[in-house]
């Protein structure tokens, strides 16, 4: 280990040792215990991009240990108050003969300059480093406390003691890179070489350290033998005028005999998202699109969102302790930017679905319904209808005579091929079965009534994950294909929004999805939009103010059942 190395930076860092090689090694690979609920995942674990993952670890054109050119100079204007904006992915993957298994994992952190100082003769500044300790990035949280641009060198230290070379054009042997672990039995390289991430592109000055080591490998700092191949590659990437900008870890092993044994896949990625520095050559950084909006007051999962003007409310759930939050009320003011618990709903409204009737709000399941006045927050029991099930959708539709009538879809379960279409008229407190419609053996999918069409989307058929978006006609109950979504997923999180239908994450073979598509009804097209920046499913989604929000759910990171996350999205 390298002596400057802090002994808290030491310990995450052998803490993600043990988790990423040894405990997969020891009880023969996959990526960790999945969270009570979720699905085997397979294969190649999902990467938050745009529309497409991010191209694999650029090939730098014959890197050579050694001094660069004096143009290979990284220049920066630091100050108090310099920072820069990562964007955190981990994943893992393995491969045996009695299947595969993989896992992802996220986060967001910030590196700003504090006041300045001096180590050892040179002026910099301390380092702070602050974000989402419970994604990714607590995988990787470098040692420095302090950076400093000594003319054309970058120096570092981890104890305000003693500083090491980070990068300097002439690439003595002692540079490590921001992020790069060299171990004793490394020799950094360096060449002109580009970055690709899941949202920019940079280019600029590559560094990058790679060994096999036939069994013995040094991953950051720390140096691991085991009676297995291994590999390691490291890649990092410096742009003039912000310093770093990107870096990629990667390393895979095979355990035991080569035709039974499994083969371990480990991968990093930090990208810089943000920054208050400017590159010289001119490169635009593009932020995420999704963006943390302020939490949701409690976790919950499988909540029901609903917009009432410029006002979000969020009703039931299961929240983060497995204990039931069915009946919790809370309300998001968007104008103001906060949330404030309103009084509990007088029963559970776990599985049901909420839409807006005039100025009060209707909640449908079970048998009945609850109609909410958010006025005087007065709570009204509907009566009974006479079909029984689950409510899978609703909607509201104001007819030609200026009527309102509530439509919903009632599920008796994915072992009945039909479910049922009702109405319900808010002015005479009324139920009528409109009748029946072949759904087939369908279940955990979304609905969303849009114009005189239910758009029934995704779900589950047995073991099979559906892709389909249907389009079931309330006045026909004729049902017709309408569009894919990309891949099938179930308990997506959708919304409509200026028209188009946003569905957004779910869960499949794969785990929890970050994938987010587009349906236009009219058009009768499905388009990818810009993925969320981790995977969830069964969260709930609202519109408003020109802005749609993804909230809770479950997204695998944690073995809670339910998270508070909240994102923002301006389409």
């Amino acid at each position: 280990m390298r002596e400057d190395l802090a002994p808290s930076t030491a310990t995450t860092r052998r803490a993600w040792l043990a988790s990423a090689l040894v405990t997969l090694a020891g009880c023969g690979g996959g990526g960790g215990a999945a969270p009570a609920g979720a699905p085997p995942a397979a294969a190649s674990p999902a990467t938050p991009t745009p529309s497409s993952p991010p191209s694999p670890p650029p090939s730098a054109p014959s890197p050579t240990p050694g001094g660069a050119s004096p143009s290979a100079a990284v220049r920066a204007a630091l100050a108090t108050g310099t920072h820069w904006e990562f964007l955190v992915t981990r994943q893992q993957g393995s491969v045996s003969a009695s299947g595969s298994d993989s896992t992802q994992d996220w986060g967001l952190v910030r590196w700003t300059l504090g006041a300045p100082r001096q180590v050892a003769g040179v002026a910099g500044h301390e380092l702070r480093i602050e974000g989402d300790t419970a994604g990714a990035a607590r995988w990787l949280v470098p040692p420095w406390r302090f950076i400093a641009l000594d003319g054309a060198r970058w120096v570092a230290s981890s104890d305000d003691t003693t500083l090491v070379t980070v990068y300097d054009p002439a690439m003595p042997g002692s540079s490590t890179g921001f992020f790069i672990g060299t171990g004793s039995a490394r020799v950094l390289t360096a060449t002109r070489s580009h970055f690709e991430g899941a949202y920019n592109r940079f280019e600029g000055i590559g560094l990058g350290a790679s060994s096999s080591d036939g069994g013995c490998r040094w991953v950051f700092d720390e140096q691991v033998c085991m009676a297995t191949t291994t590999s390691v590659s490291q890649q990092e990437l410096l742009v003039d005028g912000i310093g770093p900008a990107g870096f990629r870890f990667s390393a895979g092993y095979l355990s035991g005999d080569p035709a039974v044994g499994v083969a371990v896949r480990q991968s990093l990625t930090v990208e810089l998202v943000g920054t208050s520095l400017a590159a010289r050559d001119g490169t635009q950084l593009r932020p995420p699109p999704w963006s943390p909006a302020l939490p949701l007051p409690a976790a919950r999962e499988r909540a029901v969102a609903v917009t009432l003007g410029t006002r979000v409310y969020v009703f039931g759930g299961i929240g983060a302790t497995a204990d039931f939050d069915a009946r919790r009320v809370d309300r998001f003011e968007s104008l103001l930017g906060g949330w404030q618990r309103l009084p509990d709903a007088p029963r559970s409204l776990l599985g049901w679905q909420g839409t807006v009737v005039g100025s009060r709000i209707g909640l449908f399941g079970g048998s009945d319904g609850l109609l909410f006045e958010p006025v005087n927050g007065r709570w009204t029991a509907t009566a009974r209808r006479l079909d029984s099930g689950q409510v899978t959708g609703v909607g509201t539709r104001v007819r030609s005579d200026g009527r309102t009538e509530v439509l919903a879809i009632v599920d008796r379960g994915s072992a009945f091929l039909q479910a049922t279409l009702v109405r319900y008229w808010p002015d005479q407190d009324r139920w009528e079965t409109l009748g029946s419609f072949e759904r087939g053996p369908l279940e955990r999918y979304e609905a969303l009534l849009v114009g005189n069409r239910f758009l029934i989307i995704g779900g589950r058929s047995g073991t099979d994950f559906v892709p389909s978006v249907r389009a079931l006609d309330v006045d026909t109950r004729e049902i017709r294909p309408l569009g894919r979504l990309a891949e099938g997923v179930a308990e997506p999180a959708v919304a409509l929004h200026g028209g188009r239908v946003i569905v957004a994450g779910g869960v499949n073979h794969g785990g929890y999805r970050p994938q987010v598509h587009w349906i236009d009804p009219v058009a009768g097209a499905v388009t990818a939009g810009p993925a969320l920046l981790g995977g969830v499913k069964g969260a709930a989604a609202a519109s408003v103010q020109g802005a749609v929000l993804v909230m809770g759910g479950r997204d695998g990171r944690t073995t809670a059942p339910a998270v508070a996350t909240v994102w923002r999205h301006r389409p």
